[in-house]
């Protein structure tokens, strides 16, 4: 979604395209010859949006145009449209049958929660299984082997949470596990075994935590065993085809591999044995008939780098530093003394980092020495800002609360300590979305967007002191506002627009006082404006349009381009100008892809 602001790609449509590649093990990835008769690895296809593999293994369930329940055909390549609405509805995600030839999925529906769906993949017999408006949020883990149950995690406004049996057929939800709001946490994958008399899940420690340990509950008795307990992040696959053993995916030695625990329900039969190594970050998807692991492999060529500026404030790239890898739309400051720099970067999780999963907020000296790593528990997404505040003590995180989901929250997490507190919030990211979340100049309040679940959207500013909000622009889009960067006098708000009547992105400056905004650049789609940032004296702004990056003045005159050497690829987070003005720190993006993987061979043919 590179170019595209949060507010309008949360409306985007998720295609993907279609590619076959032949078996690759880890052997072969490195150019060497791969044994015939252990595991390997396929590269079924790019998906943007995943959502599971069919046990037949000829289709995939993916979120399609305007959030649409899709259906793809491992073998042409088609996608298909199963449901059709619009936004604010949507598919959350989803399983099939064990026939494949039903989906079970949960629906943000128009009433701002979800139910659960069932529909044929041709997109027949569509049916609401189970709707409750008390419940925030559904997760739909898969069927019993028989077809008949479908097994759901339901988190409620409350944020208590349980998790259930559903009937296929219709009927009242059978609860067999309930967990209390700031409790205990949740589990997260869940997977019957074949026999439908067990289920293998993973589970966080504890509510705030991200990594987690692998356990096995007896349907009969609702009986809990420990599978793996270890500070390393474990997170469930499948079972064996034999239903002896629990397949999952850990971060134990350093890399991500898939390890073997045989198991029973009375506990961990042996050792774990490892099938393969280093497969780097990964999202199960399912298994199917024959003993093939599907999971997906998000792959971003994000960096974290700075450049050094001339005398004539040129950006430098024969001068710049590579400090580590990055996340997709991660962005990266300096402290105002500038005597620090934070970003958001790769917490080292089996799981991709977002919704629950592990991600690192680091403060770094200016040559790239990591000085503190805090891991507040929010789920960021999106947009991925850590701003300083104005007197460099706290950085501003925003993203969904991990104790409370989906309500946004905007946390200023101590630079020294990690001790957070929290400085706005909303009760749910469907009723209203608070986005480019930026300090004040003096710190005593916060600029955001707002994208409500009426459509309107506007500028917002919250006074920390009062805890009242006051409204700057409210409109009915387009345009959609993003990129907010209050001037460091604290007399102007810059900010960008996204117009999709006008086809164009323009950079704006609003005064603060008179609230008069005056356009200073525009350009026509495709390309869009990045988030704008301000030079030390409040003059002049700088942007990236593409790879280029660009300086106008606000006394008059043209916008300079400002860029010496290649295309940086700026991404949608904007960049970061050092105090002095001779310094820059941004994270760049040469390409990003979803990709759909097959794990074969791991056990003979059942």
């Amino acid at each position: 979604m590179a170019g595209i602001p949060l507010g309008v790609a949360r409306r985007g449509a998720a295609g993907g395209v279609f590619l076959v590649l032949g078996s690759l093990s880890p052997a072969a990835v490195a150019g060497q010859s791969a044994p015939d008769d252990g595991p390997r690895l396929t590269r079924i296809a790019d998906v943007a949006v995943p959502l599971s593999v069919s046990p037949d293994s000829r289709l995939i369930a993916e979120m399609g145009s305007s959030g649409n329940l899709a259906i793809r055909s491992v073998e042409t390549g088609q996608v298909q449209n199963v449901t059709d609405t619009d936004f604010p509805e949507l598919v959350m995600n989803a399983a099939f049958s064990p026939g494949s030839d039903l989906i079970a999925f949960a629906w943000h529906n128009d009433e701002d929660h979800d139910d659960l769906r069932i529909v044929g993949v041709d997109g027949s017999g569509l049916r609401v299984l189970y709707r409750d408006p008390a419940a925030r949020s559904i997760r739909v883990n898969g069927w019993s082997p028989d077809g008949a149950q479908i097994l759901v995690t339901i988190r409620y406004r409350d944020s208590a949470a349980a998790v259930a049996l559903v009937p296929a057929a219709g009927g009242t939800p059978a609860t067999i596990g309930s967990f209390e709001s700031r409790g205990e946490a949740s589990p997260g994958r869940m997977v019957f075994s074949p026999d439908g008399r067990s289920i293998a899940y993973d589970r966080p420690g504890d509510a705030g935590e991200a990594a987690h340990d692998v356990y096995v509950m007896a349907l009969n008795d609702r009986r809990h065993v420990s599978l793996t307990r270890s500070s390393a992040d474990d997170r469930v696959l499948g079972w064996s085809p034999a239903g002896d053993g629990v397949v999952f995916a850990s971060n134990r030695s350093g890399a991500v591999d898939v390890w073997l625990q045989p198991a029973s329900i009375d506990g961990p039969e042996g050792a774990p044995t490892r099938l393969m190594t280093d497969l780097g970050a990964l999202r199960p998807l399912g298994l199917d008939n024959g003993g093939t692991y599907f999971f997906s492999r998000e792959r971003c060529d994000c960096s974290l780098l700075v450049d050094e500026m001339d005398s004539n404030g040129r950006a430098r790239t024969d001068a710049r530093r590579v400090l580590a890898p990055a996340l997709h739309n991660a962005g990266a400051y300096w402290s105002p003394d500038g005597e620090r720099l934070v970003s958001v970067e790769p917490g080292g999780g089996v799981i991709p980092p977002g919704l629950g999963q592990p991600w690192a907020l680091v403060i770094r000296a200016p040559d790239g020495q990591v000085e503190n790593t805090w891991t507040p528990p929010v789920d960021i997404l999106h947009q991925l800002r850590p701003l300083w505040s104005p007197d460099g003590r706290r950085v501003l995180v925003k993203g969904w609360d991990r104790y409370a989901y989906p309500r946004e929250i905007v946390l200023g997490v101590d630079a020294a300590t990690g001790q957070y507190s929290t400085l706005l919030s909303s009760s749910s990211v469907w009723e209203r979305q608070l986005d480019w979340v930026t300090w004040s100049a003096d710190g005593g309040s916060l600029y955001y967007t707002d994208l409500t679940a009426s459509g309107s959207v506007g500028l917002y500013r919250w006074d920390l002191e009062s805890r009242s909000e006051e409204t700057l622009i409210v409109a009915t889009p387009p345009p959609f506002y993003y990129g907010l960067a209050p001037s460091p006098d604290g007399r102007s708000l810059a900010f960008a627009l996204w117009d999709t009547q006008g086809e164009a992105s323009t950079l704006v400056v609003m005064d603060l006082e008179t609230r008069e905004q005056e356009e200073l650049a525009r350009v026509a789609f495709p390309a869009s404006i990045s988030p704008p940032t301000w030079s030390p004296s409040s003059r002049q702004l700088f942007y990236g349009v593409g790879g280029r990056l660009w300086r106008v003045d606000l006394t008059g005159g043209e916008s300079e381009q400002v860029l010496v050497g290649e295309s940086v690829h700026y991404n949608q987070a904007g960049l970061g100008l050092h105090p002095d003005g001779k310094r820059l720190v941004y994270v760049r993006e040469r390409g990003r892809s979803s990709e759909v993987w097959a794990l074969e061979g791991a056990f003979p043919p059942p």
